[in-house]
């Protein structure tokens, strides 16, 4: 029989998950609840890091994708193309640009290969910065 205390982690992990999928709910509530739940000791896993970078991603918070995906990286999961495709396609959104090279650079460091997704994602803000070449030789 588990234990009360990981019973009321994992409720509060569902409702972290459920805060996730709501559309009505600022950054700010969501990421302070994340805080929180650190601070308390509460221990995320790859599940619930992606929920929060999709949650990021979809009010186009490019530079708190990013954080949360290093967040993930420091408790120890290996990020997957789909959260750094999220996570640039985030950067991108918010015109956070100077981050695009960094967050590719990153995953490919890593040893993640981009799929066809990725580098529609990658070209795409190149060409919002008018960089159209630096997508071919890239």
């Amino acid at each position: 029989m588990p234990s009360v205390c990981w019973l009321i982690m994992q409720v509060f992990l569902l409702i972290l998950g459920t805060l996730c999928q709501q559309n009505t709910l600022e950054c700010d509530h969501v990421m302070g609840l994340v805080e929180e739940m650190k601070k308390l000791g509460f221990c995320f896993d790859g599940t619930d890091w992606e929920n929060v970078i999709r949650f990021l991603v979809r009010r186009n918070k490019g530079v708190e994708a990013s954080e949360a995906l290093n967040g993930m990286k420091l408790d120890g999961f290996k990020h997957d193309v789909i959260c750094y495709t999220m996570v640039l396609d985030a950067v991108i959104s918010a015109g956070e640009f100077e981050r695009v090279d960094q967050v590719f650079d990153e995953m490919l460091v890593s040893g993640l290969v981009p799929n066809i997704h990725t580098y529609n994602v990658y070209v795409s803000g190149l060409c919002k910065q008018n960089k159209f070449g630096d997508g071919i030789y890239k």
